[in-house]
């Protein structure tokens, strides 16, 4: 795709920003200014700190801080200020008035997840925040996650009260990483670095990966440090985009183990080629170009898994309709093609059957 990729995927192998905003003219209530005010002014007195903004939105009933952090701060001068800014949530602030966004700064990287049971937690995970800034990233944003409710989910079955009831919606840890590229071994180094650090955990929570241009993103449903093979696996499904050009995204997520798909993959790719192309031509056109290529491999490398997949292709807009759009799913030898795109379809799944035969002879092969 572009020199992002490789690099990338050699560093995932060889280990084998969010913002305060606020209301044009919003100001808090005097009585809430003068308890803020002097918050804001012992955090801005602690070692390490450049700088602590209080901010009044929603019509002056929610204050939100940003605690901006020296490039030379601690870890512990980190905790610090992160126990500091924590007390903006148990504060009594006046009738009306509510704590908005908190969140430390330190460069591009940025702390968010205060929704924790004790200041010890706290502490814990604002020092993990800071030594992961710290492994080599060109950003860390750790904040909170709250896990979506599946359809079925049930109400609390606690509620008494005479209100309506509430789900129960447990909270956790988002860490989302940007990853350098220039090089493979200093990406790898900084993916090692990071194993390295001792995880104060979560019970609930997910990872990304991203290259700092977007372009390749590797989620995962975990609420710790992905393993090893998964993140290998990431790398092996990257390098199949190496031919791609610089407008082409891919994007994979691995769920946990009792999830459907297991594996997701979303390849975005566009090619002058296919500017001209229908509903009629379409098929044979995408064969011709370097898109194809990549799909079949995208497809190839995630039979071999043995686990449910799911594969999407989004590319050019098709002259007589929207943008063209393939969806594959499968599991070792079962597939299940698109019916829109027959031939694509029935070409991903014998490419399917010949990588089973390769690895066991007799393979997919009905009895």
């Amino acid at each position: 795709m572009r020199r992002v990729a490789p690099v990338l995927c050699t560093a995932l192998l060889l280990v084998g920003a969010s913002g305060c905003s606020s209301d044009e003219g919003s100001s808090l209530p005097e009585t809430a200014e003068a308890v803020v005010g002097g918050l804001e002014t012992s955090i801005e007195e602690l070692a390490g700190v450049s700088d602590a903004i209080l901010t009044a939105g929603q019509n002056g009933t929610q204050v939100s801080l940003s605690v901006h952090l020296e490039e030379d701060v601690t870890p512990e001068q980190v905790q610090e200020a992160a126990a500091r800014a924590n007390d903006l949530r148990t504060i009594e602030l006046p009738d009306g008035v509510y704590p908005g966004q908190i969140d430390l700064r330190l460069g591009a990287s940025v702390y968010s997840y205060f929704a924790l049971p004790s200041v010890d937690g706290l502490r814990a995970q604002a020092d993990y925040w800071a030594e992961l800034v710290d492994a080599g990233a060109v950003a860390v944003n750790v904040r909170t996650y709250t896990q979506p409710l599946p359809s079925t989910a049930a109400p609390d079955p606690d509620h008494t009260g005479g209100g309506p009831a509430l789900m129960n919606t447990p909270t956790g840890r988002y860490v989302g990483i940007t990853l350098p590229n220039d090089d493979a071994e200093e990406t790898a180094a900084t993916i090692a670095s990071i194993r390295g650090i001792q995880d104060p955990g979560a019970s609930v929570g997910e990872w990304h990966f991203v290259s700092p241009d977007g372009a390749l993103k590797a989620e995962y449903a975990s609420p710790g440090l992905p393993e090893a093979e998964d993140m290998a696996l990431a790398a092996s499904l990257l390098s199949a985009t190496d031919n791609l050009n610089d407008t082409a995204t891919l994007a994979l997520r691995i769920e946990q183990p009792d999830e459907w798909p297991r594996l997701s993959v979303k390849l975005t790719a566009f090619d002058g080629d296919l500017e001209e192309s229908t509903t009629e031509t379409i098929e044979d056109d995408l064969r011709e170009t370097e898109i194809w290529p990549s799909m079949q491999e995208l497809v190839a490398t995630l039979a071999n898994m043995n686990a449910d997949y799911e594969v999407s292709l989004l590319s050019n807009a098709l002259v007589d309709a929207g943008n063209f759009q393939l969806l594959v799913t499968g599991n070792g030898c079962d597939f299940s093609g698109d019916d829109d795109w027959p031939l694509l379809s029935q070409e991903l799944e014998s490419d399917v059957v010949a990588q089973a035969a390769m690895r066991q002879p007799g393979a997919c092969v009905a009895a």
